[in-house]
C-alpha cells in the first residue's frame, strides 16, 4: 500500500487543477460578459453569462442577473422577467435588492408597453406586481434605486389606466334613415303614398305588387372601414413610438448593471 499516498496526491492535484481551470474559465467568460455588456453588445454578453452560468457550482445567481440584465437591456422584458425570477432564490439576503430592482423594471415596462397598447387593465397589473416585488425585499429603504421605483409606479398607479379607443359607430347612410311616418294627406302623384294595406302589413307598390313597409336593411357604411384602419394605424404608430422611445430613453432608466 506504499503507492496509496503517492495515488491520493495525484488524485488531490488533479482535482484541485481541473477546478481552478474551471474558476479561471468562468471568471473569464463573466469578465467577456461584463465587458460586452458595457459595449453594449446585450445579446453577446448575455450569451456569456448564459454559458457561465450553466456550468457554475456556486454563485450561480451572478451570472443569471447578468443573463437577465443584459437580456433586459436588450429590450425583451418577459424574457428577462423569467430569468431574473430564477436569479432571485439563488441571491444571497444582502444583494436581494440589486436583483429584485431590475425584476421590477422589467414587470413595469411590460406595464408600459400594455398601456401604449390601450391594455388598462394588463398595465395596472404589471405595475402592482412590479411594486410587490420592491416592496417584498424592502428596496424602497435599502437604496435611491428601489425608492424612485416606488415613486415612478405609486404615481403610474394614481393615474386612470388608459382604456382601449372605442369603435366607433356606423353614421347612417341615406338607406339607413328612418322612413317618414304614414301621411294621409295625397302625394303629388294624387296616389295614396304610404298607407296601409287592408292586412296592416303591406301596401300597393307602383306595379301593383305587394311590398314590405318595414324599413329595408341597413347598408354598410363606406366610411367604417376607413375609420377601423385609422384606429388600427394610430394603435400601431403608438406601440412603435413607445419601442422607439424605451431605446432610446433606456439610459435614463434607474437599474442595477452586472455584479461580476
Amino acid at each position: 500500500m506504499k503507492w496509496f499516498p503517492l495515488l491520493a496526491r495525484i488524485v488531490g492535484a488533479v482535482v484541485i487543477f481541473t477546478l481552478g481551470t474551471l474558476a479561471i474559465c468562468l471568471w473569464q467568460l463573466g469578465r467577456m460578459g461584463t465587458t460586452a455588456y458595457g459595449a453594449n453588445m446585450f445579446e453577446k454578453s448575455a450569451r456569456h453569462y448564459q454559458t457561465a452560468g450553466s456550468s457554475m457550482p456556486f454563485e450561480r445567481w451572478k451570472a443569471l442577473f447578468g443573463e437577465g440584465t443584459a437580456v433586459l437591456a436588450g429590450g425583451e422584458t418577459a424574457k428577462a422577467e423569467a430569468i431574473l425570477t430564477d436569479a432571485l432564490p439563488l441571491t444571497p439576503d444582502a444583494k436581494q435588492c440589486l436583483v429584485r430592482e431590475n425584476l421590477s423594471l422589467a414587470q413595469e415596462l411590460q406595464g408600459d408597453a400594455a398601456a401604449a397598447a390601450g391594455d388598462g387593465a394588463g398595465a395596472t397589473a404589471f405595475w402592482e406586481l412590479a411594486l410587490t416585488t420592491l416592496r417584498d425585499g424592502d428596496c424602497p429603504a435599502a437604496d435611491e434605486t428601489g425608492a424612485e421605483a416606488e415613486r415612478r409606479l405609486l404615481e403610474k398607479l394614481e393615474k386612470p389606466p388608459p382604456q382601449p379607443s372605442p369603435s366607433p359607430s356606423p353614421s347612417p347612410s341615406p338607406s339607413q334613415s328612418s322612413s317618414p311616418p304614414p301621411s294621409d294627406s295625397p302625394s303629388p302623384s294624387g296616389s295614396s303614398s304610404g298607407s296601409p294595406s287592408p292586412s296592416g302589413s303591406e301596401s300597393a307598390s307602383p306595379s301593383g305588387s305587394s311590398s314590405s313597409s318595414a324599413s329595408p336593411s341597413p347598408s354598410k357604411d363606406p366610411d367604417r372601414d376607413r375609420k377601423m384602419e385609422r384606429l388600427k394605424e394610430q394603435n400601431r404608430n403608438g406601440q412603435v413610438e413607445f419601442q422607439d422611445n424605451q431605446n432610446r430613453d433606456w439610459n435614463n432608466w434607474s437599474y442595477n448593471g452586472p455584479v461580476w
